[in-house]
């Protein structure tokens, strides 16, 4: 996706879901709570999902899997009334890159997949890699891939787009999650205790100093200059000058907070944060306040998407809920 991140544990009421638009305004540790409109959509898989991307409001894909058995898109033409899945292979997907009408698709395989969109086929991008690959991202004929596990094994393919071939191997100790490009040449990593940014396509990385207290999961620039991270344990950040700096919109903390596994700005105000036991944040303001979303099924979310009005989230055990606002 072009987007390419507090842990507070919270007492919630189950509530069964209204199908209607209902805001209720209370305080709920001095954050706004919020309803939402929202249904669930049937993928007929059981395996958890982990990324998602719709072109248009008709046309969308999902990759998933089991992490050591399966891997596996799914794909709608009519806003997720139905979804048809295609068995790739027998290890789990984990990550979307998207530029223009191709897509790449990688995971705990090694491999990337090269989709052409409204096309059944694909094509393999060069030779699979010995690595647990979290995330593709691709501008030009430059493609990064990130790899990791266990908190550890961190791994970065730099590869060209047309032929596939590796340009580079860089490993580092801490695993990396998320990767995107911001422009052209300025690409940015997160992973656990870490954010990278280079601004030659990956050709050399500097680490980002003190942004070391939190397990950073995502990745997401709505425009060259304006971008956003948010971590497992809480952490929200904020640059405004392409990832040069970052500042914490709200502080990382070991205990008390969501774990936050995904952020999606569809402009550089709009965003939303996902994760898991039903997590789903929204703010309108560049993250300055954030709405906390109540009534949404207790699913560990994996990935957000949205439009101008409406939203997708996908999480384990095949949960796809989509959401109006």
């Amino acid at each position: 996706m072009f987007c390419f991140f507090c842990k507070k544990v919270f007492l919630m009421k189950k509530i069964t879901p209204f199908i209607t638009l209902f805001i209720v305004f209370f305080s709920a540790c001095g954050k706004e709570k919020i309803q939402l409109t929202w249904q669930e959509q049937t993928s007929n898989v059981t395996f958890d999902l982990h990324a998602v991307h719709f072109d248009d409001a008709q046309n969308g894909i999902i990759c998933g899997g089991r992490t050591w058995t399966s891997g596996f898109i799914l794909r709608t033409r009519n806003g997720g009334a139905t979804w048809q899945a295609d068995s790739m292979l027998n290890k789990g997907f984990y990550g979307l890159g998207i530029e223009g009408r191709k897509t790449w698709i990688t995971g705990n395989s090694g491999h990337v997949f090269e989709f052409t969109k409204n096309d059944t086929s694909f094509r393999w991008v060069g030779e699979p890699y010995d690595a647990w690959f979290r995330d593709v991202a691709v501008r030009g004929q430059t493609g990064i891939m990130v790899a990791g596990q266990a908190w550890q094994n961190g791994k970065l393919v730099r590869f060209d787009v047309k032929t596939g071939k590796r340009l580079q191997l860089d490993t580092f100790p801490q695993a990396l999650e998320s990767v995107c490009f911001s422009d052209s040449l300025t690409a940015h990593v997160v992973g656990y205790g870490l954010v990278l940014r280079s601004i030659d396509a990956g050709k050399t990385w500097k680490v980002q100093p003190n942004l070391t207290d939190d397990y950073f999961q995502s990745v997401c620039f709505p425009s060259e200059k304006i971008g956003y991270v948010v971590g497992q344990n809480g952490g929200i950040l904020k640059t405004t000058d392409s990832g040069a700096s970052w500042f914490y919109l709200k502080k990382s903390k070991n205990i008390g907070n969501p774990r936050f596994r995904a952020v999606f700005f569809s402009d550089i105000l709009r965003g939303w944060i996902c994760g898991e036991g039903g997590i789903l944040w929204r703010t309108v303001d560049g993250g300055t306040s954030w709405q906390l979303v109540d009534g949404l099924p207790n699913v560990d979310f994996y990935d957000v998407f949205t439009s101008d009005t409406e939203g997708v989230l996908v999480g384990n055990g095949g949960r796809i809920v989509k959401f109006n606002f």
